[in-house]
């Protein structure tokens, strides 16, 4: 009945004070780790868990694991039921390895009549772990520091962020023998609208990652010369997304494209996704997709972009349909 796409989550809080709050957020996922790997492989997580200091109306301080708010609904990224995609496109969206981090930020909302202007920082430290049985990879970043500024107003949003760490990545592939360990800092920056007024619906946003060294992989004395190039490299990616509401039922329209130069993942691909959103119930909105991605051919450097594609197949396009259920209470 479920897939490695389900996931389910609790919202926790209370008020100690006026001044201190609470609030975690826990979330059990089918988890799509690498190729090899059972799906789906269920996990609990404590997405945040963090306390909240208000000295002052308006000022936030938060301490503790915290969601990293490099997109635009960074603060609700997995509960999709607020977001008007099935999900993030995958291409933009794992621009970004780390989906949290532990800790401190720190916000202020400066009130300016037409809208909510809010600056922000943040730092800290994160780390992800992935893989299987014939490839894991461990991901560790430290000295995280980075700021945003967000402007909400009347059915829109206005956001950018940008953000650096220090990044050490430890591979290991068993078959190909290798076990490396690399290490590069990482530069993220984002910017995005939505727009949600007159029952037009539209997000669009724009990622850009840069590692200053660019460290090789090596992968060149492995693999195909193609498989060569840069750890954490340039990675750029974006999408847009409209949609018109009648009544319950949404049809939407997404399309994403992404230029990843980085690791073994380096190639192009470009994603068209047609979509409706029906709200069956308040709370429950049902989602169907049909996806369209499109590869470079197996002689160009696709390595593993977002597709699976057999040994000897020529294909550049990938096509898939969704259906699921998005709920709320």
């Amino acid at each position: 009945m479920f897939s490695n796409f389900s996931k389910f989550g609790l919202n926790v809080g209370s008020k100690l004070s006026d001044e201190f709050k609470v609030a975690a957020q826990f979330v059990v996922s089918g988890n799509r780790s690498l190729v090899g790997s059972n799906y789906p492989e269920w996990a609990l997580v404590a997405n945040w868990a963090f306390v909240t200091y208000t000295p002052v109306k308006g000022l936030n301080f938060k301490l503790g694991r915290q969601l990293y708010p490099v997109w635009i609904a960074a603060e609700f990224i997995d509960v999709n039921y607020l977001q008007p995609f099935r999900e993030m496109p995958n291409s933009v969206y794992s621009l970004s390895p780390f989906k949290g981090f532990d800790g401190l930020s720190v916000d202020y909302g400066f009130d300016l009549g037409f809208g909510t202007l809010t600056p922000a920082m943040f730092g800290g430290r994160a780390n992800l772990s992935s893989g299987s049985a014939a490839q894991s990879i461990q991901v560790d970043s430290s000295n995280l520091l980075g700021a945003s500024l967000t402007l909400d107003g009347d059915g829109y949003r206005l956001r950018a962020q940008t953000s650096r760490s220090d990044v050490r990545i430890n591979q290991t592939i068993t078959a190909a023998g290798i076990n490396r360990t690399m290490s590069d800092a990482t530069i993220i920056s984002t910017v995005g609208y939505r727009f949600d007024k007159y029952n037009i619906v539209s997000w669009g946003e724009y990622g850009y990652s840069h590692a200053p060294k660019g460290q090789d992989t090596g992968y060149a004395n492995v693999f195909k010369p193609a498989l060569g190039g840069k750890y954490l490299g340039d990675i750029r990616s974006w999408y847009l997304l409209g949609g018109y509401r009648f009544g319950n039922i949404m049809p939407r329209y997404t399309y994403a494209k992404a230029d990843w130069q980085a690791g073994i993942v380096n190639g192009k691909s470009k994603t068209h996704n047609f979509g409706v959103n029906i709200q069956a119930t308040p709370g429950v909105m049902v989602k169907l997709d049909y996806e369209i991605v499109k590869v470079p051919g197996p002689t160009e450097n696709d390595a593993a972009l977002f597709v699976t594609r057999t040994a000897g197949s020529t294909e550049t396009t990938a096509k898939s349909f969704f259906a699921g259920v998005d709920f709320i209470f």
